[in-house]
């Protein structure tokens, strides 16, 4: 059976259940609009850092327009990533201007793009941020 570890308190738990829990989002219909053809899932605390937003802040963004950014770009490098990594983690460096920024400065971020299969043993892509718990699918 194919879990993966949630958080620091060594419980294991299926993604169903983290989806359930909130503790990652699924965006696998709008991951699949460009290119992906696995199940994609990002934690919320990846949500939170690079797509959330209101309608406060200084840059009239939206937050479907933030995820299509940062998933344009990240299956731009997961072919490569899936190459690359036997473990199946890739670090990346995002540019994104923080949610509730007071100006329109792009900061960079560090993602874990993490390759693996689920509790079925299907593949899935699962999004973090580089300092996050292990969300591995492994």
């Amino acid at each position: 059976m194919s879990t993966y570890e949630v958080g620091n308190n060594d419980r294991l738990s299926s993604r169903a259940q983290a989806i359930r829990d909130g503790r990652l989002i699924d965006i696998t219909r709008q991951a699949g609009r460009v290119g992906f053809r696995v199940p994609v899932a990002i934690t919320s605390a990846a949500w939170q850092d690079c797509v959330e937003w209101t309608e406060t802040t200084a840059s009239k963004e939206t937050e479907d327009c933030r995820l299509h950014d940062l998933l344009c770009e990240l299956n731009e490098r997961a072919v490569l990533a899936s190459e690359l990594d036997p473990e199946g983690v890739a670090l990346m460096r995002f540019y994104r201007v923080p949610a509730g920024a007071k100006n329109t400065v792009a900061e960079v971020t560090t993602l874990a793009l993490h390759s693996g299969m689920d509790e079925h043993d299907m593949p899935i892509i699962t999004i973090s941020l580089a300092g996050e718990a292990d969300y591995s699918a492994a």
